[in-house]
């Protein structure tokens, strides 16, 4: 998706000096809450119901579209299998549920790490038909801690402007290394001419991705415009991370319609780019599910890596959202037989607040055998 605050950045500027009851309590309340959630469990759990269940947690850190989260999850006494959430999905923007299969990926990917911290191999499948999902399993392994596994619960999404500085050049090469993966190449792009050039097509994409309305209409359903409503959702896009002033619902759904603007947006775009250290592409060898979930697994051990060196990242989604684009990107990158999955963008800048999560769902196991 293209940047999403930007749609209603200038309108919550605008009365972002209006005494709003209960505002403060409002973001108080968030930050405790997102606390709770963005967090190292404090000990192994020593039962198998519990150790699942906080597994399950740790997936859910992972990032979906309009965060969304758009996955179930059904437990085994030796697996997770991460499931579509069909009520969750992005028809307009993600009609063959490509999106939807690299969040699955990224789940699994935080399965993966996060098991391994403690002692738990692990190899993923993925499901021949879309409702067999991704299945992650599990057997016993010395415990592994890594950087990456630590970072789970500080990875974000950080969607304010960076300043500009280059990435050590020793850091980019672990950076490529650890998204390495079966089936997808990791593009770097830190030259400026190269780094315009794909500016450029994302802003093409941009004003194409605003003159859909249903895009447009899905975009605003999955909108928080106040931090109220986010915590009794714990779902969508919250003010906070995206920058935004927290308005009343009325008046923040009235701005939304004057405010739907891809010039907007496309303004933000130029200015978050240039703001970067640098790009990078994930391109899928073929366009299916499993090279899906892999391009998202790739993608969450670059966020995890990047996050554990202090570095932000955040999505340019319009330049692979909209498909007319996509062959022309794909030569940009020297991948043209490739599907360009997910373009990110990277640098070094602050950390915003944390969006939120819905509680981790308490699902029964299988009985024990015999």
């Amino acid at each position: 998706m293209p940047t999403r605050r930007d749609v209603l950045g200038a309108g919550g500027l605008a009365l972002g000096s209006l005494a709003l009851g209960g505002c403060e309590s409002s973001v108080d309340e968030y930050e405790t809450v997102a606390a709770g959630i963005w967090r190292h469990a404090s000990a192994v759990p020593d039962t198998l119901a519990g150790l699942l269940a906080e597994l399950v947690r740790y997936a859910t850190l992972a990032p979906s579209t309009y965060n969304s989260q758009c996955w179930q999850f059904r437990l085994a006494r030796d697996a997770i299998t991460i499931l579509p959430d069909p009520a969750r999905q992005s028809p307009a923007v993600d009609p063959d549920g490509h999106y939807l299969h690299v969040s699955l990926g990224c789940a699994a990917e935080n399965l993966v790490q996060s098991g391994a911290s403690i002692g738990l191999g692990s190899y993923v499948q993925v499901g021949e038909g879309v409702a067999d999902g991704v299945t992650v399993r599990f057997e016993l392994a010395p415990p592994s801690p890594s950087p990456i596994s630590r970072a789970i619960p500080g990875r974000q999404t950080t969607r304010s402007l960076y300043d500009g500085k280059p990435v050590p050049a020793a850091e980019l090469t672990r950076l490529e290394r650890y998204a390495r993966g079966p089936g997808v190449t990791t593009v770097l792009v830190t030259d400026a001419v190269q780094k315009s050039r794909i500016l450029e097509l994302a802003i093409a994409a941009s004003r194409e991705w605003y003159a859909d309305p249903a895009r447009v209409a899905e975009l605003r359903r999955w909108t928080r415009f106040d931090t109220a409503t986010a915590l009794a959702t714990r779902d969508g896009l919250a003010p906070g991370p995206f920058d935004r002033t927290s308005l009343p619902t009325a008046i923040g759904s009235a701005l939304f319609s004057l405010l739907e603007s891809g010039e907007r947006a496309t303004g933000r775009l130029v200015t978050e780019l240039r703001s970067a250290a640098g790009l990078v592409a994930f391109v899928a060898a073929s366009n299916d599910r499993p090279h899906w979930v892999e391009v998202g697994r790739s993608m969450q051990r670059f966020a995890l890596q990047s996050t554990s060196l202090g570095i932000r990242h955040a999505w340019v989604n319009a330049v692979t959202e909209v498909p007319a684009f996509l062959p022309q990107l794909g030569m940009e990158l020297g991948e043209p037989s490739g599907r360009p999955s997910v373009v990110l963008r990277f640098g070094y800048g602050p950390l915003r607040p944390r969006s939120l999560r819905l509680p981790t769902p308490s699902l029964p196991l299988p009985p024990a055998p015999g």
